[in-house]
């Protein structure tokens, strides 16, 4: 019997292929599968996952893209003789790589816009099933056109897409325990930490982490690792939130100015992939905080903190205790000063610190495994194609 053959176009946080062959001089010279090898185990969201269990049946052959690995799409293209323009070099790499690999699906966990997408699928007519992917409550169907099932970490989102017309899936986020093998031992060199983003656009903002990981910062104390924090990033999409009339984001960006101010002077820069995982293992705590919308808790960091054995303190959602226990298996609060007084009593109690963050680990690794959830998938819905 053939084995189905997916292709997976990804795409990285802006500013990550970079800082990722900056510290690998010479990598992007190296073969193409040789530079996707590494950079897929680096961890980063699904990393490898896909890959890795998918081909361990021997039913799947998985070709997996980093669509804004630039040196690695480039190399790519060198291998195989693709010609292409500057100004659309993504775009034709991605078409030329599915023409070659001929997939019978196509999961496109990138940021297309609905016209590439539609043009690339017309292109390639091997492919039968397109999955996109919403993990942020995006819920814009024209976005996501050219797709037959769309996959989120958010159970809401997922039946918003079956309503909407096509095959919502809803695929938690987890951890995948081969990670912890290329980790080091923790040092608990942190005595709380913030990994994160601080996005504030029209459909997704942390406005409220903002504030969060403010207050607790001069309450007890933080370190930060935030890529968004660097530059003029924020104040420019004030001035963008202006140009474009929406008013309501101009001001509530205005609010949380002296907040960025002062975190900026502390942010100790972006962590991604291992390195972020690294921190939040030589964290005693880390803290965890939902985009602004939605009353469920699922996302990635829940999975990171507790998989790598950190002690995770994380704001509370009516789910919460589907996922873990909380005050067992994780740490909630419903405000920040709630926030800052577990903060001090998770420091000022090492045993029980320790044991929650012992049970967390424990949970996570048994039931949040993220190769189980995407063989889940796979026998639900791929294996039935």
């Amino acid at each position: 019997m053939s084995r189905i053959r997916l292709l997976k176009s990804s795409q990285a946080y802006s500013g990550y292929p970079e800082l990722f062959y900056a510290d690998r001089p010479g990598l992007g010279e190296r073969p193409f599968s040789e530079q996707m090898q590494i950079f897929l185990a680096d961890g980063f969201f699904f990393g490898d996952a896909w890959k890795f269990y998918l081909e361990a049946g021997g039913r799947y052959e998985v070709m997996d893209v980093v669509f804004n690995a630039e040196l690695a799409q480039r190399q790519w293209a060198r291998e195989h003789g693709v010609r292409y323009s500057e100004e659309n070099w993504s775009e034709a790499i991605l078409a030329a790589q599915l023409a070659d690999f001929k997939p019978d699906i196509w999961f496109c966990n990138a940021w297309l816009t609905a016209q590439q997408r539609l043009r690339l699928r017309r292109a390639c007519p091997s492919i039968r099933y397109v999955i996109g992917y919403d993990g942020i409550r995006n819920h814009d169907p024209e976005c996501l056109a050219g797709c037959d099932a769309v996959l989120s970490c958010v159970r809401e989102s997922a039946a918003f897409y079956t309503r909407a017309g096509f095959r919502g899936y809803w695929i938690p986020w987890g951890f995948d325990p081969r990670l912890l093998a290329r980790l080091k031992p923790s040092q608990e060199r942190y005595l709380i930490s913030f990994c994160g983003s601080m996005v504030i656009q029209r459909n997704v903002s942390h406005f409220e982490r903002l504030r969060l990981v403010d207050r607790l910062q001069r309450a007890v104390g933080i370190d930060v690792f935030c890529a968004d924090l660097s530059g003029r990033k924020i104040e420019r999409l004030l001035l963008s939130h202006l140009y474009r009339r929406r008013l309501d984001l101009a001001w509530r960006t205005v609010q949380i100015c002296p907040a960025v101010r002062r975190l900026r002077r502390i942010n100790c820069g972006e962590r991604f992939g291992l390195a972020m995982l690294q921190t939040l293992a030589d964290s005693k705590v880390t803290l965890n905080i939902h985009i602004d919308i939605g009353k469920t808790a699922g996302n990635i960091r829940l999975f990171e903190a507790t998989g790598v054995g950190t002690c995770l303190l994380t704001d509370w959602k009516e789910n919460l205790p589907d996922i873990f226990e909380p005050d067992r298996e994780v740490v909630a609060f419903c405000s920040a000063e709630e926030c800052a007084e577990k903060a001090r009593y998770l420091l000022d109690h090492e045993e029980a610190r320790r044991a929650i963050a012992a049970a967390g680990q424990k949970r996570c690794l048994r039931d949040h495994n993220i190769g189980h959830h995407i063989l889940k998938f796979a026998d639900e819905v791929l294996n039935k194609l």
